[in-house]
């Protein structure tokens, strides 16, 4: 009497083959797995991060219907299963792809709520950054920094803030204050830009 795989098997073996390198068998399982169990919130998640992986970076797939098919599996698995911050994760990183930033913060917002640790926090900063947010920004550093004053990451990000607001000595001596409580600023452009700006003091 032969024992019948069950979705989460599948999904099991989706990974194995996924982490071999072997996407189509890991795409073949995974839709086993939905098949055999449509609120299989893991499964939807896992097919949309197939896709995720082949689109970061792709310029033709950033642009063409691959996006969108991505977003359904997201979308799908949050549906299913409103309380993994994972989820909103990459659904926020895929906003952020093709430049729907209102979506994303509104994602990393609700990563926030199911966990306030900084790591996630800091990716809501990133964004607000990159939407040229500099104030609601600089709010949410300042926030973070009455609590944890010494984070190297959180120093770092304040060194952005000041420099793009014009603040570059300033800026300096915090990125150096980041850089002495351990922050990495290597192959960080960022980083780069206030580490050459002109300051005169």
């Amino acid at each position: 009497n032969k024992k019948q795989v069950t979705s989460n098997e599948f999904l099991t073996y989706a990974k194995i083959r996924y982490k071999e390198g072997k996407s189509i068998e890991a795409m073949e399982n995974t839709n086993k797995a939905i098949s055999l169990d449509k609120n299989n919130s893991e499964a939807y998640f896992f097919k949309g991060m197939i896709y995720y992986n082949a689109i970061e970076g792709n310029k033709e797939f950033i642009e063409g219907s691959q996006t969108w098919e991505t977003m359904q599996f997201f979308n799908k698995a949050i549906e299913l299963n409103d309380k993994n911050e994972k989820f909103y994760l990459k659904r926020a990183n895929l906003f952020e792809i093709i430049n729907n930033y209102d979506k994303a913060i509104l994602d990393y917002k609700k990563v926030i709520e199911i966990n306030p640790k900084t790591e996630n926090h800091i990716e809501l900063i990133d964004v607000l950054i990159r939407k040229k947010e500099i104030k609601l920004a600089h709010d949410e550093v300042v926030k973070l920094l009455i609590k944890e004053p010494s984070n190297p990451e959180l120093i770092g990000r304040n060194a952005i803030l000041l420099f793009k607001n014009g603040e570059n000595c300033k800026a300096r001596k915090e990125l150096e204050r980041a850089k002495k409580n351990g922050l990495s600023v290597t192959g960080r452009l960022e980083f780069f830009e206030v580490m050459s700006a002109n300051c005169y003091e």
